[in-house]
């Protein structure tokens, strides 16, 4: 799938559920989506891959797309969440994987959400020897990604 496609559908989804959406905060989810999608299903959800940035991680594609709306809430014509689904042929068991990451992760604040990846394994390592505000292109290994997410599911079945 491509990210602007999925990114269509978590903005229409953030809009469903009254809850205001901006760039920073759709790059995180697109992030969170796709990696919990590897670890379910032993790939990634989308082609493109992010970028460690100073903000936490990146889709650049997407980031072009949505940087009109600046750090303000991204205003998109209201799509029905049937109707994209339809239109991006998400299967059912997709549509469900995206749904159960949305609905744990929608609702914290950008901020929260850079802040958690900003302490996880895969962006921590794309930005090693990067300084803390320097920009970067550094790209976060989907691999490391699905590791990183496999072992904190792991650890939570463990109790």
């Amino acid at each position: 799938m491509k990210a602007l496609d999925l990114s269509k559908y978590i903005v229409s989804f953030c809009n469903s559920k009254g809850d205001v959406i901006t760039n920073k905060k759709l790059q995180k989810l697109l992030y969170y989506t796709d990696a919990w999608y590897a670890v379910f299903n032993n790939a990634p959800l989308i082609e493109e891959e992010f970028e460690a940035w100073v903000y936490g991680p990146v889709v650049p594609v997407v980031y072009q797309y949505y940087k009109c709306f600046g750090s303000a809430p991204i205003q998109e014509v209201e799509t029905d969440i049937q109707d994209l689904v339809k239109e991006l042929s998400i299967k059912p068991k997709i549509q469900e994987i995206i749904d159960a990451v949305l609905l744990k992760y929608y609702k914290m604040s950008a901020f929260e959400l850079e802040l958690l990846s900003h302490n996880e394994t895969p962006w921590l390592t794309a930005r090693a020897n990067i300084a803390t505000h320097e920009p970067s292109i550094s790209k976060i290994s989907k691999t490391l990604m699905q590791q990183y997410y496999s072992n904190q599911l792991k650890n939570i079945a463990n109790g």
